[in-house]
Parts: C-alpha cells; structure tokens; sequence
C-alpha cells in the first residue's frame, strides 16, 4: 500500500502495550497492541459501528470522527478492534491535513482501506 513503518515505536513503561505508526504523504496507520484490555471508551455516531470479521472471529469497525463544528462525520477515520491470541488490536487509519494536522475526510476509496485494514489484521500470527 506504499506505507513505511515510522522509526519511533511507543512501548509502556509496564510493558503492556505498543503503539506502531507507519505513514504515506498525509495519511496515517497506527496500530495499538495491549496485553490487557483497558476498556478505553470507543466514540462512535449514530449507525456506525458495525461487526465485521477477522479471521472468521467477531471485530468492530467504527466509521467516522468528529468534523470541526463537532458533528460526526463518518469519512473522517477508520478504526478495526479485534481480540488474537490473548492480545487487544486496534488499527486506526486518518488522513491529516498537512497545515493544521486536523483529522480530514478521507479522499481515497474507504471501501478499499477498509479491506487493507482487514487484511493487516488478518496477517498478524
């Protein structure tokens, strides 16, 4: 996809998550890895959290963020949450603009990062 993984990682003090970043011209993937759950709160609008599958298990994939007038926009991000292998996924796309580095809408075909994101997960063993 013309990503390049970002050369500074982010690990906890505890060791119980990781934060990876890989990035292309204004757009951003950041992949968060904890070993327990923290039950952080996931925003969502209305009608845009839907489950979805990564490798054949349940995943949540919520569609959206909130636009500068704080209303929900659903273009404005992607995120994917699945469990594997006793560890807690969450793989976020944005595009950013370039000036203020404000969360804009994505300008490529969603459906496509939608499946790029899916296949990401499903290649972590």
């Amino acid at each position: 996809t013309g990503f390049v993984l970002n050369d500074s990682a982010a690990f906890a003090n505890s060791s119980d998550w990781v934060l990876l970043t890989w990035s292309k011209n204004n757009a951003e993937i950041a992949m968060l890895v904890e070993r327990t759950y923290t039950g952080y709160y996931l925003p969502a609008g209305p009608d845009n959290a839907e489950e979805v599958q990564v490798n054949r298990q349940p995943a949540l994939l919520i569609r959206g963020w909130w636009d500068p007038e704080h209303n929900w926009d659903p273009t404005r991000k992607l995120e994917l949450h699945w469990q594997h292998s006793e560890r807690y996924y969450r793989l976020i796309y944005t595009q950013r603009s370039v000036t203020r580095w404000e969360i804009e809408p994505i300008s490529t075909d969603i459906q496509k990062v939608v499946e790029d994101l899916t296949r990401m997960a499903e290649s972590i063993p």
